[in-house]
């Protein structure tokens, strides 16, 4: 499940990248509060994995 939350994060920022470009994809890129929301919520998984305690959404600083 770690890799899986990683790998699934990377691939979502690189389609977030050919976004941006606007060569390949006709759409917009993630708006900055759901990316953020996005980046904590896989970030959780990883980080609880890893043992750490669980971090609220209103706790995490935007990375």
């Amino acid at each position: 499940a770690r890799a899986a939350c990683i790998t699934l994060g990377e691939l979502l920022d690189e389609s977030d990248e050919f976004c941006k470009k606007g060569e390949h994809l006709l759409t917009l890129t993630t708006p900055a509060e759901p990316l953020a929301l996005r980046r904590w919520f896989l970030g959780e998984f990883v980080a609880q994995i890893d043992g750490a305690d669980p971090t609220p959404w209103d706790k995490w600083e935007h990375r």
